[in-house]
């Protein structure tokens, strides 16, 4: 795909997110469900409970008391969050997304063990929305949606998806990403978790990996917040409907170079390195909001531009992922599945 300035480009890109299973272990007390310990900046490397412990991978959570409202911006970078912003809408929506936060979760992580292939434009997978403007490349993101349920087009039949949003990852620039997968297990039954992944750099992940403990079902409002600075990528996931919330901070990153690019994708995952997608699950729509900036503060993405260029995906099979309604002046646009045989 050309680079091209102020752009926005809707990619049907081949990459990565992989599927497995995931366990649930989580710690809530306290007033915004904070151990009773107060403070921990958790090395997960120096820890046993996850089977993905790399080193420099800290989990924030904040002391008992602590409330986003009120905390000073030093305080709320200590925790990964971004500062408060200071306009009343914009703070209105600051404060459902970190200020409403029930329990702070102290995860696990399970690395999926699957091997990503390396992003070509001829793939196919990814439909959505990439935001692509170098003289104001992007370091933050944000998005909001429903997690989907998950239906397998034939029956008995795995099948996957994901949506997720994420910095870079264009034409085979670096890429750290985050989101949801609702799948569909071998013999039927659903297997939803949230997910992240980096990719391209030194502290590239080798394939997905979960995020045990949020507890998030299909119907469930998410919303997920990446960005990069000075090699360390912060990620936060709340979801909005049970309360659950969980930071963590992946330090030591080297290599992490895009053109700025800001995504907000639906993906048919690949599996164990192949270059074909695998069945991608009937997720019927996901609506996303879309926002990027930098760390201090993020907007919508211009709408209508003359750039503007959507495609259908061509996943697997008889069915497609594309979009299905274009970006609008508040940030929402759609993806959605179809079987067109």
């Amino acid at each position: 795909m050309e680079k091209r300035n102020s752009t926005i480009v809707v990619v049907t890109l081949g990459l990565l997110l992989s599927v497995a299973s995931s366990s649930v272990s989580f710690a809530q007390s306290g007033k915004f469900g904070q151990p009773s310990a107060g403070v921990i900046h958790r090395d997960v490397s120096t820890s046993t409970r996850s089977n993905y412990m790399p080193a420099g991978l800290i989990v924030h959570i904040p002391p008992v008391g602590f409330d986003p409202m009120t905390a000073s911006n030093s305080d709320l970078a200590k925790y990964g969050l971004p500062p408060r912003p200071t306009g009343q809408t914009k703070l209105a929506q600051w404060e459902k997304d970190y200020g409403t936060v029930k329990h702070w979760i102290d995860p696990t992580f399970t690395h999926l063990n699957q091997k990503l292939d390396t992003l070509s434009p001829n793939g196919g997978g990814w439909s959505g929305l990439t935001y692509d403007n170098s003289s104001q490349p992007a370091s933050r993101v944000v998005g909001w949606w429903t997690q989907p349920f998950a239906y397998a087009p034939s029956q008995d039949q795995p099948a996957y998806s994901a949506s997720w949003i994420g910095l870079g990852g264009v034409n085979g620039d670096p890429l750290i990403q985050g989101g949801t997968e609702s799948n569909v297990k071998s013999g039927g039954g659903g297997q939803y978790h949230a997910i992240w992944e980096i990719v391209g750099t030194n502290k590239s992940t080798g394939g997905a990996v979960t995020v045990n403990g949020l507890n998030n079902v299909p119907g469930d409002n998410m919303y997920c917040d990446i960005s990069y600075s000075n090699g360390t990528a912060n990620f936060y996931f709340h979801d909005l409907t049970n309360g659950n919330a969980v930071s963590f901070s992946q330090t030591g990153i080297t290599g992490f170079s895009t053109n700025g690019e800001a995504d907000w994708i639906t993906e048919d995952p690949n599996f164990n390195g192949s270059t074909l997608a695998l069945t991608m699950a009937d997720y019927g729509s996901v609506r996303f909001t879309a926002e990027s900036g930098t760390p201090s503060g993020v907007n919508y993405p211009p709408a209508n531009s003359s750039y503007d260029t959507y495609w259908y995906a061509q996943p697997n099979g008889d069915t497609v992922t594309y979009v299905s309604s274009h970006l609008n002046s508040t940030g929402n646009f759609t993806t959605s599945w179809e079987n067109y045989n």
